[in-house]
């Protein structure tokens, strides 16, 4: 499967190799995005996430931070179902800010390709 994609917003991808990064969405009249192409190849599951979830804190108002997010993402998952590996990190980041409040809202998409 192949996707066209640019980003936009404040963290740049880890995997997509895209070096230029546009403004987030909203932000400028005519705004220039850099377009990527993305492969996803049989079993590969691609997430895609709003910063919500690289900057969900804990009491001790630790960031949860892209370190965190990416290791969660290579944890192992007991399926291997979309909705199971989506629901890794979700469990991930809800261990991890526990009863703190988050100023932020927090989507996370996940494609993937059948083996």
């Amino acid at each position: 499967m192949n996707l066209r994609c640019c980003g936009a917003g404040t963290e740049k991808s880890s995997n997509w190799g895209q070096e230029e990064f546009g403004p987030a969405l909203g932000i400028l009249d005519e705004p220039t995005f850099h377009r990527s192409r993305i492969v996803v190849r049989p079993g590969e599951v691609l997430m895609l996430y709003t910063d919500g979830a690289t900057d969900v804190k804990d009491a001790s108002r630790d960031r949860f931070g892209k370190q965190r997010l990416m290791d969660q993402l290579a944890s192992p998952v007991k399926e291997t179902t979309l909705e199971d590996a989506g629901q890794n990190v979700v469990d991930g980041l809800d261990k991890f800010m526990g009863r703190t409040t988050q100023p932020d809202d927090i989507c996370l998409v996940c494609i993937g390709r059948e083996p």
